[in-house]
């Protein structure tokens, strides 16, 4: 990280049928620049998580539920988002949030 550079805090929601993974916790807080660096922080490996989501696109490849372009797709759009910021752009601005605010 570049010196100068601060970790955004980010309350990260957990979906129901992950939460037995995070203590059962619907939030867990988090610090990071990008989506990835935040997994990271709670024990999930990026590297892992595309792992375990090319075997779920390869199988439903040959069960005939997704077409090989739309699986590239998937997955370069999923590899692309675990390295975007954890905040939101506008017009390809990054604009963290003020802190206090809440995004849904």
């Amino acid at each position: 990280m570049a010196a100068g550079e601060n970790l955004m805090s980010v309350m990260v929601y957990i979906p129901t049928p992950f939460r037995r993974f995070a203590g059962n916790q619907t939030y867990v807080k988090g610090e990071g620049r990008t989506v990835g660096e935040v997994l990271a922080m709670t024990q999930w490996d990026k590297l892992e998580l595309m792992r375990l989501l090319k075997a779920q696109v390869d199988e439903a490849i040959k069960t005939d539920r997704l077409k090989p372009n739309d699986a590239m797709k998937l997955l370069d759009d999923y590899e692309r988002f675990l390295k975007e910021y954890t905040y939101l752009s506008l017009n390809g601005v990054k604009t963290p949030p003020q802190p206090g605010s809440w995004l849904p």
